[in-house]
């Protein structure tokens, strides 16, 4: 995916609070989430509530990753055999 791609990603999947679930569905820490993106974990913590939104390079890797755990969470759904 291109990098517009995935800013446009992240500014969306944190306008709409969908962000942290995409994160949580695929079992991925903040502390896992920042070190993929190279930044604090605070940071990912502000991004999520909403108090600050990532800028720069930034907002185009967390869009990255983000679309990588959304893709790691359908797999794993897709995998799981109902009871």
């Amino acid at each position: 995916m291109s990098e517009l791609t995935d800013e446009l990603l992240a500014r969306q999947l944190l306008a709409n609070g969908q962000a942290r679930i995409v994160r949580e569905a695929a079992g991925c820490s903040r502390a896992a989430l920042a070190r993929a993106v190279g930044v604090a974990e605070s940071a990912v913590v502000r991004w999520e509530l909403g108090d600050r939104s990532p800028r720069g390079a930034n907002v185009a890797r967390y869009g990255a990753v983000l679309r990588e755990l959304a893709e790691h969470a359908q797999a794993q759904a897709a995998l799981r055999v109902p009871s």
